[in-house]
């Protein structure tokens, strides 16, 4: 079954009923109904009481999820996480100076859009929400697909964890400085004007910025800043710090961690 719905049905698709699913693999339908649990349980398909089981198309939030799950009982997995994140942003940029797609004109102005937004923004919640759309709306003048499912889901992992986990001790208390919107509009024009280098070299300026700052509030929580208790698998008081530490170490002057 799980090769059929990911070779030949489309998302939206509707499965054969459970007596013809039955009786094409030579199986009861009660073993076809605990099958469609499992990959409704995986985000496979959808079941509803009274019709039949759809294809799901994939979600973002999904692998967000699982990404949150990691990061949140871990925080050298979230240190992981921001430099994916990261290295993706670069490459985001690069493809979007590159890109030649009839929507990257629209998700620039988009992005401009957003830059607005985040200058005017009244406190950190809104400014957030600003920057996320910039990002996003530079994924989408990148024309990759793919990269804007991943980044959703890291996205959704990364606010999940900073804003709630670890008793907001990842969490900015004050809004950036002027300096923060500036790096997002000199990326957005050497992306508008296809300049390739330079808008690599402002996101990675972009990324130190942030890692910078984000990897002082994860080591403090790393160094005992958080009770073990409250999260499952915390590292014990006390106990050596794992591997991660060494990246964090390397990012305490303002020097990105690589």
């Amino acid at each position: 079954m799980h090769e059929a719905i990911a070779d030949e049905l489309q998302f939206d698709d509707r499965l054969p009923s459970e007596a013809d699913l039955a009786a094409e693999y030579s199986v009861s339908r009660a073993t076809i109904r605990e099958a469609m649990k499992v990959l409704a349980g995986r985000g496979l398909i959808s079941l509803g009481r009274g019709r039949r089981a759809t294809v799901k198309r994939p979600s973002p939030e999904l692998l967000g999820d699982h990404l949150s799950a990691m990061t949140r009982r871990d925080p050298a997995r979230l240190l992981e996480l921001m430099s994916v994140n990261d290295n993706l942003g670069v490459y985001v940029a690069e493809l979007a100076a590159n890109s030649r797609t009839a929507a990257r004109e629209a998700a620039l102005s988009m992005a401009e859009r957003a830059c607005e937004l985040m200058e005017s923004a009244p406190d950190l919640q809104r400014f957030r929400v600003a920057n996320v759309e910039f990002h996003h709306a530079l994924v989408a003048a990148s024309g990759n697909e793919m990269l804007r499912f991943v980044l959703e889901a890291m996205d959704s992992a990364l606010g999940s964890t900073v804003n709630s986990a670890y008793r907001g001790q990842l969490s900015l208390g004050e809004l950036p400085d002027s300096g923060s919107v500036a790096i997002h509009r000199d990326l957005l024009e050497a992306i508008r004007g296809r300049r390739v280098a330079e808008a690599r070299h402002l996101a990675l300026e972009h990324a130190r910025r942030v890692r910078s700052g984000a990897h002082q509030r994860v080591a403090t929580v790393m160094a005992g800043g958080i009770d073990p208790g409250e999260v499952t698998h915390a590292r014990p008081h006390g106990e050596p710090l794992a591997e991660g530490h060494q990246v964090v170490e390397s990012a305490q002057d303002g020097t990105p961690a690589q």
